[in-house]
């Protein structure tokens, strides 16, 4: 299961990704691929984001059941804390 989210892409950009996934809301799509499409979908996306942002999160074999993964400059990124991936908010400025 894979669900991505991304805000201020190109329409070119998001229809590629609608080949390949369901979008259930503005911005998140939704859908299951292998670990080689998902990982040459991810590549398309992060060469051709032009300033926008993308989150990917996937199904994996660990204590969580999912890995995450951040393209362009977000509100959140992923911390690791022994072996866990935790959201964390940054600071206001």
């Amino acid at each position: 299961m894979i669900v991505l989210m991304v805000e201020n892409m190109p329409a070119s950009v998001k229809g590629e990704i609608t080949r390949w996934l369901q979008e259930i809301r503005p911005g998140v799509f939704l859908g299951n691929l292998s670990s080689r499409v998902r990982e040459k979908l991810w590549d398309r996306i992060c060469q051709n984001c032009r300033g926008g942002t993308a989150m990917i999160i996937w199904s994996s074999n660990n204590e969580q059941g999912f890995l995450v993964d951040f393209w362009g400059i977000t509100a959140r990124f992923v911390t690791e804390w022994e072996g866990l991936q935790l959201f964390t908010k940054h600071p206001k400025p």
